[in-house]
């Protein structure tokens, strides 16, 4: 059944994914030196949002987690693990 789905538009028409409880969405969008990244999972009953950045600049590879958020509202910042309730 799907849980997810996710739109992107650029210079052509829009385009959609669906995403399942299993499979989740997985989305990036990315300029020359920097992307950005977004995964939808569901975990233990809760369906979570993490947002990474990362940075491609010439000769720097680097990416980090900015945030997940539980359903409830809880905000999960890097270097927390989500709360299991």
């Amino acid at each position: 059944m799907t849980q997810y789905k996710g739109t992107l538009q650029g210079n052509r028409d829009e385009v959609s994914r669906l995403g399942t409880y299993k499979s989740g969405l997985q989305a990036s969008v990315a300029g020359l030196n920097i992307s950005v990244r977004l995964d939808l999972q569901h975990i233990n009953g809760k369906d979570i949002v993490s947002v990474y950045l990362a940075d491609r600049s010439p000769g720097f590879d680097s990416t980090e987690r900015l945030y997940a958020r539980l359903t409830e509202g809880e905000l999960v910042f890097p270097g927390q693990q989500p709360q299991t309730r």
